[in-house]
């Protein structure tokens, strides 16, 4: 991935913050020594699988351990657009949400943040985030995902809207290839294309909101 987005410089490439991870997946530790972070782990030096034991992370050895993973990126040459959390740790926990923020400020980088509230906050402290995040809906039996997406489009407010998805050619098991595979069909499905132009909509990454963001320092 390292390799591509140094190759691909303007490419979107957020960093996908990660204190907990998921208990369906091989098990992982931080990236800072697990001596120095013994809140983060459990007792093999993972991080833990559950949400709530954010909480009871050190508020020190998370900002230590979310600023490595960003230099990480930073030194390996990829031009960082936007920071992003792995099971949504930061939503719901204020500690770590001051952390991130701390963290943009510092990187000058917008903040992916589907919460209205929250935004409100990032504009004051000048990071920039969406209007609005949605998901592509889920699809009935005989439904595509382009067939739901096109209803999407037709309740998409004024704004920057995120439209959550996961198109790849590839999954954990034949369910998540073939709702993978079905939307990556989607965005190159023709009729979905003409319908985003006849909308209005203009496709943007967090890179244009990133320099938009930096812009605006600047004056």
């Amino acid at each position: 991935a390292f390799k591509y987005l140094v190759s691909h410089p303007d490419a979107d490439a957020g960093i996908h913050l990660t204190l907990i991870i998921e208990d369906d997946l091989p098990p992982y530790g931080p990236l800072m020594p697990v001596e120095r972070m013994p809140s983060l782990v459990d007792e093999n030096g993972y991080f833990f699988n559950t949400l709530d034991k954010v909480f009871g992370m050190n508020g020190t050895e998370i900002s230590e351990e979310l600023d490595a993973q960003i230099r990480k990126a930073v030194d390996a040459g990829v031009d960082i657009t936007h920071l992003d959390c792995h099971m949504g740790f930061y939503h719901g926990d204020p500690k770590s949400f001051k952390i991130v923020l701390k963290l943009a400020k510092k990187y000058d980088l917008p903040i992916r943040l589907p919460h209205a509230g929250l935004a409100v906050q990032l504009l004051r402290e000048g990071i920039m985030t969406t209007d609005a995040l949605v998901m592509v809906p889920a699809r009935k039996p005989g439904e595509s995902a382009a067939d739901v997406f096109k209803r999407l489009l037709n309740e998409i407010k004024p704004g920057i809207t995120e439209i959550v998805s996961h198109p790849a050619v590839a999954g954990l098991d034949e369910y998540s290839a073939d709702w993978r595979q079905d939307e990556l069909n989607m965005w190159l499905d023709p009729e979905v294309i003409d319908m985003m132009r006849q909308s209005d909509i203009r496709l943007i990454g967090y890179r244009q909101l990133r320099d938009f963001q930096r812009k605006l320092k600047t004056k």
